[in-house]
């Protein structure tokens, strides 16, 4: 996976219906090869599946991340598949580790009460012993209302999120004008998200998050985010910053261990990092939003109320 590859993954991951010929100019190639890229890292596992989902706001949602650990005498595999069967939960992450066994865990909520709700399920499970919970800074989009039309586009669209509108016109009986019109205003109000979802994991790369905790007298979160983006260009993925401390969960993707030796050390020389851990992915596994299960639920709500 090179620069490119991991280029078009952003672009899908931002909006997953960019064409093939946007993406070919945005990056100097055809839109066979822009193609014959996506088509092999999706064969790869890179690109785990493409999505479509209401945006964070339309059902008042946020974002946690956890870091659970157990004693180690877990399943890992069962465990995480455990883990996996709340709604909430978006990813399960192995953590290497010398000593009983920790999960990177990413969870989609409502208000507290469903930040309580993932908190006891996880810990419901008799091999945890420790749960840390990190509610994440996360983008939540627009607001609109749905309408049936609306609806229809999604119902097709939530198992082809890539569908071209000429087939979505036939399979829902409106006009390619109406059904582009209709696109078109689900990306200007950001209600509804279409994305790709990853798994770096599987294109022989090491994925890893930087869990930092740096001086928030001395920078910022953007300032910090721009420093990663420009120190690290090739490693560097993405932030996510806690909402109720200054601590960040850094991604980064290299290809070597020794990368992330040298990435740690450069980030603990800085003058406004305090401290940098370390946490390496040995797996990932991926599960719907809660956004998802929701669009999914108005869909069905809408064709039993024709």
């Amino acid at each position: 996976m090179d620069t490119i590859d991991r280029g078009i993954i952003w672009e899908l991951h931002e909006n997953c219906r960019i064409s093939y010929q946007a993406l070919a100019r945005k990056f100097g190639l055809t839109a066979n090869g822009i193609r014959g890229r996506i088509l092999k890292m999706m064969e790869a596992g890179i690109i785990d599946r493409f999505m479509v989902s209401l945006s964070a706001e339309m059902i008042d949602a946020d974002i946690m991340f956890a870091l659970v650990y157990t004693d180690g005498t877990e399943d890992p595999e069962e465990f995480i598949t455990k883990l996996g069967q709340s709604p909430m939960t978006i990813f399960v992450g192995l953590i290497a580790c010398t000593e009983g066994g920790v999960y990177h865990l990413a969870a989609q909520y409502i208000k507290s009460e469903g930040l309580n709700q993932i908190g006891s399920f996880i810990r419901s499970n008799k091999e945890v012993i420790r749960l840390e919970i990190y509610p994440i800074l996360y983008r939540r989009g627009g607001k609109a209302e749905l309408k049936k039309a609306d609806l229809r586009v999604l119902k097709v669209l939530v198992d082809d999120a890539r569908m071209p509108i000429r087939e979505i016109s036939e399979k829902t009986g409106l006009t390619a004008r109406r059904v582009k019109r209709i696109l078109d205003r689900f990306s200007e109000t950001d209600c509804i998200w279409t994305a790709a979802r990853w798994n770096l994991v599987a294109g022989g790369c090491i994925q890893f998050f930087m869990r930092t905790i740096y001086d928030e007298r001395a920078t910022t979160a953007d300032k910090l985010a721009k420093w990663l983006r420009e120190s690290f260009p090739r490693e560097y993925w993405d932030t996510y910053f806690v909402a109720t401390s200054p601590e960040v969960f850094v991604e980064f993707v290299v290809d070597d261990l020794r990368d992330i030796e040298q990435i740690l050390r450069s980030m603990k020389k800085h003058q406004f990092i305090k401290t940098a851990t370390p946490l390496v992915r040995l797996s990932e596994s991926k599960f719907p939003w809660l956004c998802e299960h929701y669009l999914r639920k108005r869909i069905a709500e809408s064709e039993t109320s024709d």
